[in-house]
């Protein structure tokens, strides 16, 4: 089951989802920036509250490409 299905069998990914695919693209092979701003849009888009963690993730990710 891949992520983006996760809807379809109506199953709402929490923020503990999002922060482990956003920290998980960094630790790739071939890290991609893109997706993992994708994430974290979606995950703003769908949730009303928050998370700290969220956006730690995110910067981190940020910070390992360079652009802080």
């Amino acid at each position: 089951m891949s992520f983006l299905n996760l809807e379809n069998k109506n199953i709402k990914p929490d923020s503990f989802t999002y922060s482990i695919m956003i920290k998980g693209i960094k630790n790739m092979a071939r890290p991609d920036l893109q997706v993992a701003t994708k994430f974290f849009e979606l995950y703003k888009k769908e949730n009303e509250i928050k998370d700290i963690i969220i956006f730690n993730s995110i910067l981190d990710v940020f910070i390992s490409f360079g652009n802080i």
